[in-house]
């Protein structure tokens, strides 16, 4: 007597709002190839964080003028840098990526809400201006609700 197993269920298909069944991932109408790129599908260290990455991070954070985030994008701002931002979003661009002059300290918690607005925005449009632009001394930034 040959036993034969039962097949498994059909799913849902993961695209949002689709009701159709199917056995793989998305339904026939939502394959794959029809699914938007997303850059965050590459690894980190694919993006260019790398272990050099990590040493030059570590020296970067240990320079006195570097301990402080400049972000200060929220009132529960650590205040203590502890990851390098990028003002300007390298995108793939090696150069961009590796310009000192594009790096700034951030705490992770205002690194975080940049990098979710710019995402948002396309391009971080709705940025608040860097505090080193602003007229506020260093040191004097509002503490304030963002």
């Amino acid at each position: 007597m040959v036993r034969v197993m039962p097949s498994r269920p059909h799913k849902p298909c993961a695209q949002r709002g689709c009701k159709e069944l199917t056995k793989s991932k998305y339904c026939v109408v939502h394959t794959e190839s029809e699914k938007p790129i997303d850059r965050h599908k590459q690894s980190s260290h694919q993006r260019g964080y790398t272990s050099k990455w990590r040493k030059y991070r570590a020296a970067y954070l240990v320079k006195p003028e570097n301990q402080l985030c400049k972000l200060r994008l929220s009132h529960r701002c650590s205040i203590k840098a502890e990851c390098v931002d990028h003002i300007i979003p390298p995108n793939g661009n090696y150069e961009l990526f590796w310009a000192t002059n594009n790096h700034q300290p951030a705490c992770i918690r205002c690194n975080s809400i940049k990098g979710h607005r710019t995402i948002r925005a396309g391009q971080g449009s709705d940025l608040p201006p860097s505090p080193e632009k602003s007229s506020t001394p260093p040191g004097n930034h509002d503490r304030g609700l963002s």
